[in-house]
């Protein structure tokens, strides 16, 4: 009788303690899992913020009597260069932010992280003088650099560059010097 009521008890004791013991036991467990991913993950894994903007490596332009032509070569070690803008101005020297032109946006999908060349050539039929030229690229997280400004000077066409046809032009003129004189008085210049 004596043993019968013992192992009541003990079965008490086990039936009441055995769930907590369980859920102690699962506790500890996924601790221990926990423990060993995170010590793991820390391992594996590198946390870095990007707060360094495109690096350029040159640029450069080319150009003809009427147009220009803008070069660049950058590269983004972290996330990637996602645009290039181009901006244009004919100003010499001290330029407003009014005076500069905005072309259309290179966007580079995906962004490239290695080295990446774009050109682009402002439009056709520019007149003679001094632009002023530059670009802002853009990482995909959005650090920017802006290149140097750049000076180009576009020559005022001589006589030798020109050919000219007075058919249909309503002018007197019958030479090219002529034609000149009458195009740059259009111009004031």
């Amino acid at each position: 009788m004596k043993n019968k009521k013992k192992n009541k008890k003990m079965n008490k004791f086990i039936k009441t303690f055995l769930p907590l013991f369980n859920i102690v036991l699962i506790c500890l467990m996924a601790t221990y899992a926990y423990l060993q991913d995170s010590v793991s993950l820390t391992n594996s894994f590198k946390l870095a913020l990007d707060e360094e903007p495109p690096i350029v490596d040159s640029f450069t332009f080319t150009k003809t009597k009427t147009a220009i032509t803008m070069n660049i070569t950058a590269h983004d070690d972290f996330r990637g260069i996602a645009s290039i803008k181009w901006y244009y101005g004919k100003c010499d020297g001290e330029c407003n932010v009014d005076e500069f032109t905005e072309l259309p946006e290179t966007i580079i999908n995906p962004p490239a992280t290695e080295s990446v060349t774009e050109s682009k050539t402002t439009i056709e039929c520019l007149t003679y003088g001094t632009y002023t030229i530059y670009a802002v690229l853009e990482d995909e997280v959005g650090n920017k650099v802006t290149t140097d400004m750049m000076q180009v000077t576009l020559d005022v066409p001589g006589a030798e560059n020109v050919s000219y046809d007075n058919t249909n032009s309503g002018s007197t003129c019958t030479t090219v010097d002529c034609a000149l004189d009458e195009l740059y008085d259009i111009y004031d210049n």
